[in-house]
C-alpha cells in the first residue's frame, strides 16, 4: 500500500488519515490543529463568504439578465404582466448588492 505525505508537517501516513484540501493532502492531526487555530477559521469563513459572493454577483447578473429580456419582450409585445420582470429586476439587483458585501469581507 503507498503512503502519502502531508504537506503542512511532512509526515507520511496511510491514505485513509489523509484529507485533501485545496492546498494538497492534510494528515488528520494538521486538521485538528487547524481547526483550533483562531485565524485559520477567520480565514476559513472570509474564503466562504467570497465563495457565496462570487455566486451571488452571478446569479443577480443572471436575474437582471432575464429580468432586462422578458421587460423587453413584454413591451414589444405591449403586454400588461409587469410583475414577473420588475421582481426579477429588483431580486437581480439585491443579490449584486449582497455579493459585493461579501467580496468586500
Amino acid at each position: 500500500m503507498n503512503d502519502m505525505t502531508c504537506v503542512r508537517c511532512q509526515v507520511t501516513v496511510s491514505p485513509q488519515l489523509i484529507d485533501f484540501l485545496p492546498d494538497g493532502a492534510v494528515c488528520r492531526s494538521c486538521l485538528i490543529k487547524a481547526e483550533s487555530d483562531p485565524v485559520a477559521i477567520e480565514r476559513g469563513e472570509r474564503a466562504l463568504l467570497r465563495s457565496i459572493g462570487g455566486r451571488q454577483l452571478t446569479v443577480g447578473g443572471f436575474m437582471l439578465a432575464i429580468g432586462i429580456a422578458v421587460l423587453a419582450l413584454g413591451a414589444a409585445g405591449s403586454s400588461s404582466i409587469m410583475l414577473l420582470p420588475t421582481g426579477l429586476l429588483i431580486g437581480g439587483v439585491f443579490e449584486i448588492v449582497r455579493g459585493i458585501n461579501n467580496l468586500s469581507r
